[in-house]
Formats: C-alpha cells, structure tokens, sequence
C-alpha cells in the first residue's frame, strides 16, 4: 500500500504515480488493487524499494529533476498468501 495522494489518473482514467530513477522523474501506470480511507494497493508497476513521490504538486512533468523532493520508498511486497490480510505494522 502507498498513500492515496501518491496516486493520479490520466485522460484515459488509468492510475499513475511518479516515480524517481537518477534524480529525474517519470510518470508510471501501476494496477490499483485494494482502496482504504489514505492509502492504495499497487498489484503492478511499482517494485519494492522504488522512489516516488508520495505528494505530488500540480505542474510536475515528466523529466523534471527531483532534487529536493519529497520521496518515499515502495514497501516491500507482502509475503506469498498474505494478499488475503490486511494488517499493518
């Protein structure tokens, strides 16, 4: 799960997040699986370890540097079977 704000849809209503490789940011189209009240699965398209921005401001494009921003870290993925629990730590 990420932070729901971390999440945007595009003209074609697919979810996105913008991720950060090598201080440059890039839009990147996940699979949204479970929603809660702040927070979104990602089923595909973000690997655990990943950098995004868990914020957004308007106006971010992609290839825009990233110094200075707010990033998180993608959890890593619950384990095999898991899929079907919904603790956190």
């Amino acid at each position: 799960f990420i932070p729901l704000t971390a999440v945007w849809w595009d003209e074609e209503n697919a979810a996105n997040v913008w991720v950060v490789a090598h201080d440059t940011l890039y839009a990147r189209r996940i699979t949204a699986g479970r929603v809660r009240s702040d927070a979104i699965e990602v089923v595909d398209g973000l690997q655990a370890g990943e950098a995004y921005v868990a914020q957004p401001l308007p106006g971010l494009k992609e290839g825009m540097p990233t110094v200075g921003a707010a990033l998180r870290s993608a959890p890593a993925e619950s384990p095999p079977g898991d899929r079907g629990h919904s603790d956190e730590h």
